[in-house]
């Protein structure tokens, strides 16, 4: 971190939990794309694996919102996130339902 810049250590403790937070949603994610991929319906299952790599674009782009910068995370990016985890629940409920 640049000593230039004054961030708080609330802050820098906030970028850090959203930060994490992601990378577990990312670490999911990534575990879902790889059943799917060899998941033996490959064909019935693309497009859910289009949907879990578009996902994991997402999550990539906020944490890189979050992670560029030594400033305390964004009121847009804090909501980004709680988004992105509610959504993944759904879709992780949908992972589920199709590998049953």
């Amino acid at each position: 971190m640049d000593p230039r810049v004054k961030t708080s250590r609330a802050a820098l403790t906030q970028q850090l939990t959203l930060s994490l937070e992601l990378t577990k949603l990312m670490s999911d994610d990534f575990e879902a794309l790889t059943r799917l991929r060899s998941s033996k319906s490959a064909a019935a299952s693309a497009e859910l694996q289009q949907r879990v790599v578009s996902f994991n674009t997402e999550l990539a782009s906020v944490f890189e919102a979050i992670q560029g910068t030594d400033n305390a995370p964004t009121t847009q990016a804090i909501a980004a996130v709680h988004d992105l985890e509610s959504r993944w629940k759904e879709l992780e409920q949908q992972l589920r339902r199709e590998h049953q």
